[in-house]
């Protein structure tokens, strides 16, 4: 054997420190619930959010988290949740999240996120859901642009009597507060009473706060008109249409009925109570309206005036109005047009109840204007019938909204004349006569209402002003019957007052129902052609070709005929004096591609050709310029 000897002692070796400092933190949530109210003295929760989470962090720069969630939102009318983030067969929606922090210096710090899931999420957004999250949205806007306002507008009720009879509150003066001289009408027992007039308003605040809200919170309705008088409990927290008896019964047996409104508000912490009728009139004209009923209270029936109705504003037909002798009441502009023959007539609705009805009504002009067209809406809106949950037809309510005959919109880059043409017969004349009206101007994206026109009879002269350097005019008519949406007719144009045979067609789009829930005619062009390639431009459109200036500052509008306007719409192009390019479709929106034009030495002229889509969905702009 050999002898090892050491040359040092391992006391005096130094060791290498190589131990790693590992930090984690772990954080389990097993649940947490976020349930959204929409506040206020009758607050209601919108949606609730149920989730879970599992946190794993590492030395605070590696985040894995787990979660689980699904949501859920509460439908008022049934009084239940329902689901919006649904829960599958394999269980509660889950998910994963990474998170990487990387700590450099100021200018190298960076967050690296990666999210997945395994699991398919299942939406499920009806109708009303929908409403909730669109009431949601607006109450967030209104908060976020009015901060201020919510302190003056905080639980405030609002209570309006269009129901033609005396309304008087009973209300508990320690739970609510108002501006209103009380005058001694408080009893021993705190409670205090308020009369409002027909046609008054009332506006009063809830004293305690959200906290301390009284989901029993009451009040006392007492209505009395020709010594008869009524009391009813009516609760603010639902908001909901109830209809309610009255001891009067009208000349055909019918007993008079009243409602309370407490569907509307003017923000999230605010609510309406209209004391109403079952008949509400809407003018959606731009000018008032006139309303008439017929007297009997004298010996001869006459046409007696009710109210003017502002534009875009509603009126609630008094109680005893809606039971009068006839159920109706007439409309016109103003008195220089007669009283028409037909009326708004609610007395045979009900065989029509969840529909929506139309008719037209003429108000006969007693001068030389043309006559006055109206076009009337009338719709059902369901009524609960005292305490109970049920509907009865003679609950029903009924909205009947005023709307111009026909609305004229001019989506064109360039401002339109119109005119209205009436075809009178005249004695003793083989031929009808034309007489042309007042000549209206209508700029580019502008709407007007046509209450002048009468579609059975009258024509429509419209004047395309300065579009390639002179005027274009089209005489056509405007369908008495619009059958289907979305209707559209290819109307041409001829150069004013020149004996060229050009031409240019253009389409109107017949609606029945546009984003204001009018009948609309739009006049539009399918294509609008933008030259940026700074030499001129020939399109060949089938055996046609429309020729487009380099320096015009406008686009070139475009359409095809009738019978092609649904079928794929293709074109070719040459440029200055270049040979046609392959034809190619300009109906793909968002698509970009390159086409080449030669001339006659072969030498190709390249350029882009981008399609895109207008904010009408029946235009596209195509643009084309060098490649």
């Amino acid at each position: 054997t050999e002898d090892f000897k050491t040359e040092e002692s391992l006391d005096n070796f130094e060791f290498l420190n190589t131990s790693f400092n590992m930090k984690q933190l772990i954080i389990s949530i097993s649940s947490v619930t976020v349930v959204i109210e929409s506040g206020g003295v009758d607050s209601q929760p919108l949606i609730k959010l149920n989730s879970s989470y599992s946190i794993i962090m590492e030395n605070w720069s590696l985040i894995n988290l787990y979660g689980t969630c699904f949501m859920d939102y509460y439908n008022e009318k049934n009084f239940i949740w329902e689901p919006i983030i649904e829960i599958n067969e394999t269980g509660v929606w889950s998910y994963n999240l990474k998170l990487d922090l990387f700590a450099g210096n100021e200018s190298s710090q960076h967050i690296s996120a990666f999210i997945e899931s395994k699991q398919q999420l299942e939406l499920t957004l009806s109708h009303s859901a929908i409403c909730v999250i669109n009431d949601l949205a607006e109450s967030f806007t209104k908060a976020v642009k009015k901060p201020d306002s919510l302190e003056i507008d905080d639980n405030l009720l609002i209570f309006s009597n269009f129901m033609g009879m005396d309304l008087c509150l009973l209300i508990n003066a320690k739970k609510f507060s108002h501006s209103r001289s009380s005058n001694g009408l408080i009893d021993s027992n705190g409670i205090e009473r308020i009369n409002i007039k027909p046609g008054e308003e009332f506006v009063m605040k809830s004293i305690l706060n959200e906290k301390q809200s009284d989901p029993d919170s009451d009040i006392i309705c007492e209505v009395s008109y020709c010594g008869e008088k009524i009391i009813r409990r009516v609760s603010i927290r639902e908001r909901e249409r109830r209809c309610y008896r009255f001891p009067l019964v009208s000349y055909p047996g019918n007993e008079y009925k009243w409602v309370i409104d407490k569907t509307s508000s003017d923000s999230s912490r605010s609510k309406r109570f209209i004391f109403g009728s079952l008949v509400e009139i809407e003018n959606l004209f731009h000018v008032p309206i006139s309303l008439y009923y017929i007297d009997l209270s004298g010996n001869l029936e006459e046409y007696t005036f009710l109210v003017q109705i502002e534009p875009h504003s509603s009126f609630h037909l008094p109680v005893d109005i809606v039971y009068s002798k006839y159920k109706c009441v007439f409309v016109k502009p103003n008195d220089n047009y007669c009283t028409p023959k037909e009326a708004i007539c609610w007395k045979s609705k009900p065989s029509k109840v969840f529909g929506e009805s139309f008719s037209t009504i003429v108000c006969e002009s007693k001068t030389n204007e043309p006559n006055f067209y109206l076009r009337i809406k009338c719709s059902a809106k369901e009524c609960l019938l005292e305490d109970s949950n049920r509907v009865h037809l003679s609950c029903l309510g009924y909205k009947f909204e005023i709307h111009p005959l026909v609305r004229l919109r001019n989506l064109l880059p360039v401002h339109i004349d119109y005119t209205i043409m009436n075809i009178i017969n005249i004695e003793g004349e083989s031929k009808n006569r034309i007489k042309e009206e007042t000549t209206c101007s209508l700029k580019a994206g502008e709407t007007h209402n046509l209450y002048h026109i009468n579609t059975k009879s009258n024509k429509i002269e419209v004047v395309i002003k300065n579009y390639l350097n002179q005027d274009w005019t089209c005489v056509n008519r405007i369908p008495h019957k619009w059958t289907k949406d979305n209707q559209i007719e290819i109307w041409t144009f001829r150069p004013l007052n020149s004996s060229e045979e050009a031409f240019l067609d253009l389409a109107v789009d017949f609606v029945t129902r546009d984003e204001s829930q009018m009948r609309t005619a739009t006049l539009f062009a399918p294509f609008w052609m933008v030259n940026r390639t700074g030499l001129p431009l020939t399109y060949k459109v089938g055996e046609n070709y429309i020729h487009h200036p380099f320096n015009l500052s406008g686009p070139i509008l475009l359409c095809f005929k009738s019978k092609n306007f649904f079928s794929k719409k293709k074109l070719s192009f040459s440029i200055a004096n270049s040979k046609f390019s392959d034809s190619f479709s300009i109906d793909a929106i968002g698509n970009q591609g390159n086409v080449i034009a030669k001339d006659k030495d072969r030498v190709g002229y390249c350029t882009s050709v981008s399609i895109e889509l207008s904010s009408f969905s029946l235009s596209k702009i195509v643009t084309i310029s060098p490649f």
